[in-house]
């Protein structure tokens, strides 16, 4: 496509300082790539341009476009290689990957470990807890009366506020942060005898509110009866009030400027010394645990860099003669580091190129900020170049876009008028780039907050009577609206508008993923969660954080209550209530439980309830307890993963979850716990308490363990927050739950302003909300001025997320939202998206005939579809005949299972691993019997361990020492292939695997096979390009979905993915070996051709027994296809249920197996066939 006259503007500019207003949907990637390109032309190489973006995806797909570029133009020119073209020697990349790249070049000089590793968020929120204990510890050694200060905050409090101040000030470029200390003021005597003076006559004024009276005559009879310098904040504290009546204001402000005063003279100071001095204890001891494992975070990757950059002239100098040009991607999520970093790298004649939204600023969460944006728009030796056009979205969608956003941008500028001194976006309506050429629509969902509760929605929000005291009159708003949307979704999937795989919910925030789920289910939809949306909110993952916190303390109320009504028991809710009416008051309910179970229900504090309990019930608590009181006897001697293995072997969790998802997704994500499990230990440790508190905070952080998805092309409905959305773009885009209040982020006591003075970046202003004995808040120092400040800020940021979300769809647009009980009198800074736009229309909640048919009512610019989802009963029933109709079907498991599993006529719809495959390949039968059947051999080896054949849940591993120096070699991988092996790293993973680290011979071998890889060509390869190990592979073939990992994935040109091998050759050589692994090399192939989007890609078998001896392939797009139509055939044999062989089957039996002659009679009647 030829670019607009604006992009090509964009591309051609020579100017040094450039800033390209880049509005969503206009081409900025297209444009950037094109402008990429045309300096590559102009004979700038690949390695005096350094591109800078936000995200690893966006740095791997620009390189990426850059090749394809690059190839063309050079099929154009008549290169008869243009595949020769490498982007190997470019610096594209993140901040951090770039800064990762200069300090492991330079480590020396940067005074750091050259074996360092970069700290992830998880194991670095661990680190940081640590940090903090020992922080505090120091603390309270220093002056024990500090502890009523860490009381009145609370420690988790001061834990999240000095956190946050340590990552906000290195943000801003401060590699040991400090707070400034503001000077204390004079005792307010001149305030004081201004309320003396005028106490009095306030108390006596009728102007002056009842309330406020007796406390105005308070404080007259104070003043009147004490020294004012004797006066403390306790004795004025009890008659402080808030007036904004026009003659009580000024002796209401001089009042709490008074009280103000008084508590930072008597408090404030020594509080906030001691906020500054743990700050302080906490930043160092955070060095000194991250220096001792050799770790920096990724703050520390960018400072230590800036402090070399600086240091270090020659290299800062080496670095600016290198770049001609700095591209920076996303510019407005930037931080003030991050601008240091660019003016360190940039030399006087070096181009800077960045470009961004401000529209799009969303990350104010994550320390950006977007005012660096502004100030650089605002230089005037800057030149500003505007891409305006939106090629993304159909005109309707834009027109509707546009009128959302005119409407709450109007009453935004409204609402704080002219003299706000809070900077703010400004909203630009996106100009139409594309001719409406298809289908579009765009609707607005309104649905009614009261009402539903005792309608039947069917199986998701089932009618509850009124006379029945559960939950509030609101109950079931949250489901009517899921349910609204989803059946919406449905009837647009069945008239064929869309695919399942078009549509995208976006979400504001995780808490009501697992609703929209299960509603897109009722209505027979097939949902995805997508990466990043909850891994541990997932049903798996709060199962199984239930169920192993039952085994560490089966006293944990919640966790206990969590797995009873989980499918691992499937106790009823009949049951759970009884139970808690059974057990004594304020006293945990596994001691009754345990009566129960052991058939001594009639001891029990409350026993009349026992003769209630069901028998179906009892039976299932009275198995469930004597499972878990036998894993707990068993727990001191098992491993993590074996131990949540057996959990969900001995519980019956596996056939359970798959009885309900039959998708097999969930048992993928069953699957990770385990894995996770396995890890944790590994690197911490066999403490299962340990591994919980680690799940705790994972579940915070929620971007270590994502959910397993979906590969791109499946058709099913993906689910993910707007954050994870941004950059993407979808045919239909939903955005619901728009009538939840906006966020508010200052929910700590401590608010830090920016530095007036560039120069002083260490003096700025601070607002501390100070606790105070016997209860309330005291706000101090400039809290008042910046907490408004940052409200408007806050609103400002979710008005821009709104936008964000919105601007992803291409054809179809939903907007959804539960409107307020009254009417919409004004606008506030908190109020949801959807009021907002009710109020905009004059949609009055309370008037069901103020609900147009479509926005703007005069029919004028955009139509927006209005669908009133009212609470009546017409509607739900309407709701719920939909969900019946389309009800998920039950997996039906029918016939008497061996070994009390379920028998499948053909293999059931659960995820394949490529060593499931490769055992299909090797006996279809063998497969059939230990697989589907369950069957085990008795006739074999018992000390033969077969992990594949031990559960539907155990993690694909080869043998243990195999697994080993997989772990060596990734650890390897993930420290950048340090140039000498560290032989403790090679003791740690083979004790952590199960073996005796004085084992000599087992630690011989493993050296031997991994520095033998190192040394080979191969090895020196690896290390001269990026490359990720342990990657998930998840790819969906024929209808089926197959997951594994690979060992390394390169980036290289084309990539390769590459897998080690521990087997014994057997005098074998390794091509001859390779026969048994041919599918598993189209496999990766495929699935790596897949995800890079790269027309070839290379394949490396390494036998580490003869490491210079690979097993090497190049697949073209010809080969990979090949390889696809192989996959194929092997799947169709399992689908359709070739166990045995026959004609038509591609994999027959060995007919050598315990399984061929097991299964005989079934083998020749396939043969027969």
């Amino acid at each position: 496509m030829k670019p607009t006259v604006q992009q090509q503007k964009v591309i051609d500019s020579t100017e040094k300082d450039i800033l390209v207003e880049a509005g969503a949907g206009s081409g900025k990637t297209t444009t950037t790539v094109k402008r990429y390109m045309r300096l590559l032309r102009d004979g700038i190489k690949p390695e005096n341009i350094l591109a800078i973006t936000f995200t690893d995806k966006a740095a791997g797909e620009l390189r990426e476009k850059v090749r394809v570029a690059r190839r063309e133009l050079a099929r154009q020119g008549g290169d008869t290689n243009p595949q020769s073209f490498t982007m190997s020697t470019s610096w594209v990349g993140t901040f951090h990957s770039i800064c990762t790249r200069i300090l492991r070049a330079f480590p020396v000089e940067a005074g750091i470990d050259p074996k360092f590793s970069v700290l992830d968020d998880i194991n670095g929120e661990t680190v940081r807890n640590d940090a903090f204990n020992r922080a505090m510890e120091r603390f309270l050694q220093a002056d024990a009366s500090r502890v009523e200060m860490v009381a009145l905050f609370t420690e988790k409090t001061l834990r999240d506020t000095v956190s946050f101040a340590y990552d906000e000030l290195r943000s801003r470029g401060m590699s040991a942060p400090d707070l400034p200390l503001p000077a204390v003021p004079r005792h307010p005597t001149d305030a004081l005898e201004y309320l003396a003076l005028h106490a009095g006559a306030i108390s006596e004024q009728t102007s002056t509110h009842k309330n406020h009276r007796p406390k105005a005559a308070a404080i007259a009879k104070l003043l009147s009866e004490k020294n004012h310098n004797e006066i403390r904040y306790r004795d004025l504290a009890p008659f402080v009030f808030k007036s904004k009546g026009a003659k009580v204001i000024e002796f209401s402000n001089r009042l709490n400027t008074a009280l103000c005063d008084l508590a930072v003279r008597e408090m404030g100071d020594q509080t906030m010394s001691g906020i500054a001095e743990l700050l302080r204890f906490y930043g160092g001891e955070f060095a000194i645990l991250k220096e001792q494992r050799s770790e920096l975070d990724y703050e520390d990757l960018q400072l230590r860099t800036l402090e070399l950059l600086r240091d270090k002239s020659w290299i800062r100098d080496s670095y600016r003669s290198r770049f001609a040009e700095i591209m920076v991607d996303e510019f407005q999520d930037t931080n003030q580091l991050q601008i240091d970093l660019i003016n360190e790298l940039r030399d006087p004649e070096t181009t800077l190129y960045t470009v961004g939204d401000e529209m799009q600023s969303i990350y104010g969460f994550r320390h950006a900020d977007v005012e660096l944006f502004r100030s650089r728009r605002d230089d005037d030796r800057v030149t500003v170049l505007k891409l305006t056009d939106n090629f993304r979205s159909q005109p309707d969608v834009i027109a509707a876009v546009n009128e959302i956003g005119r409407q709450l941008d109007n009453q935004v500028k409204s609402k704080r008028g002219t003299e706000s001194k809070v900077g703010r976006h400004e909203f630009k309506e996106l100009t139409m780039g594309l001719e409406a050429t298809e289908a579009a629509s765009t609707q607005l969902l309104l649905t009614d907050h009261d009402g539903w509760k005792p309608l039947d929605m069917g199986k998701l929000a089932p009618s509850i009577p009124d006379h029945l005291k559960v939950g509030k009159k609101q109950d079931h708003f949250h489901q009517a609206e899921a349910l609204d949307l989803a059946q919406r979704l449905a009837l647009m999937v069945e008239s064929g508008e869309v695919r399942q795989g078009d549509i995208t919910i976006l979400l504001r925030a995780k808490t009501w993923t697992a609703l929209y789920v299960d509603a897109l289910k009722q209505v027979g939809l097939d949902p995805y969660v997508v990466s990043g949306s909850g891994f541990w909110k997932s049903r798996e993952g709060v199962d199984m954080t239930s169920l192993l916190s039952v085994v560490a303390n089966p006293l944990d109320d919640d966790s206990l209550l969590g797995a009873l009504t989980s499918p691992a028991c499937g106790a009823s809710s009949d049951a759970i209530w009884l139970l808690r009416r059974m057990a004594p008051d304020y006293e945990p309910v596994w001691p009754t439980l345990k009566l129960v179970a052991n058939g001594l229900g009639g001891q029990v504090s409350n026993h009349e309830w026992f003769e209630h309990l069901p028998e179906p019930d009892l039976r299932i608590l009275t198995e469930f307890v004597t499972q878990i009181e036998a894993i707990r006897s068993r727990a001191p001697s098992l491993g993590l993963d074996e131990l949540a293995g057996e959990l969900v072997t001995m519980t019956g969790y596996d056939l359970a979850n798959l009885r309900r998802e039959n998708s097999g997704d969930g048992l993928a994500n069953v699957r990770r716990v385990i894995s996770l499990a396995h890890d944790f230990e590994a690197s911490r440790g066999r403490d299962l308490r340990g591994f919980l508190d680690w799940i705790a905070i994972s579940s915070e952080i929620d971007s270590e363990a994502a959910v397993a998805t979906e590969e791109e092309d499946s058709d099913v409905v993906r689910i993910m927050t707007v954050h994870a959305a941004k950059g993407l773009e979808f045919k239909a885009v939903c955005v619901p739950e728009c009538g939840r209040l906006n966020q508010s982020r200052q929910d700590h006591p401590l608010i830090l302003g920016r530095a007036v003075d560039p120069d002083r970046p260490g003096d700025f202003p601070i607002g501390l909300r100070l606790p105070v004995i016997g209860g309330g808040k005291v706000e101090l120092y400039d809290w008042e001025q910046l907490c408004a400040a940052a409200k408007l800020q806050n609103e400002d940021e979710e008005l821009r997320l709104f936008h964000v979300a919105l601007t992803r769809a291409r054809n179809h647009l939903i907007v959804s939202g539960i409107l307020p009980e009254k009417e919409i009198k004004s606008i506030s800074d908190s109020r949801p998206m959807i009021s907002r736009i009710a109020y905009a229309y004059d949609i009055n909640p309370e008037d069901p005939d103020s609900f147009p048919e479509a926005v703007p009512r005069s029919g004028e610019d955009a139509q927006i579809a209005v669908f009133h989802n009212e609470a009546t009963q017409e509607r739900a029933d309407e709701l719920s005949v939909a969900g019946e109709s389309r009800a998920e079907e039950e997996l039906e498991i029918s016939g008497a299972p061996p070994l009390s599993r379920p028998h499948f006529p053909v293999y059931p719809n659960v995820p394949l691993s490529f060593t499931a495959l490769n055992l299909f390949v090797e006996c279809p039968a063998r497969f059939y019997a230990s697989r589907v059947l369950r069957l085990d051999d008795d006739q074999e080896d018992s000390t033969t361990f077969d992990p594949e054949r031990q559960s539907l849940i155990d993690p694909d591993r080869a043998t243990r020492f195999g697994s080993a120096v997989h772990d060596i070699l990734e650890k390897l991988a993930n420290r950048r292939w340090p140039r000498e092996l560290d032989r403790n790293l090679v003791t740690d993973c083979l004790s952590a695997r199960g073996f005796d680290p004085d084992d000599s011979e087992r630690i011989g071998l493993a050296t031997r096979f991994v520095e033998g890889f190192l040394g080979s060509d191969l090895g020196f390869r690896v290390r001269e390009v990026e490359n990720s190990a342990e990657l998930p592979l998840i790819i969906r073939v024929g209808g089926v979905t197959i997951r594994g990992f690979a060992d390394l994935i390169l980036d290289s040109e084309p990539p390769m993915v590459l897998d080690y091998k521990t087997n014994r050759l057997d005098g074998r050589t390794p091509a001859q070996k390779m026969g048994s692994y041919e599918l598993q090399r189209d496999l990766y192939s495929l699935a790596v051709a897949r995800s890079s989007g790269s027309g070839t890609v290379e394949s490396a078998f390494v036998f580490l027994e003869e490491p210079n001896n690979p097993v090497l392939e190049t697949f073209d797009a010809a080969g990979v296809a090949d390889a696809e139509a192989r996959v194929e055939d092997t799947l169709t044999d399992i689908t359709e249920g070739r166990f045995f062989g026959g004609p038509q089957a591609v994999n027959q039996p060995c007919g050598q197996c315990w399984a061929c002659e097991t299964l005989s009679a079934q083998r020749e009647r396939a043969l027969a066939g």
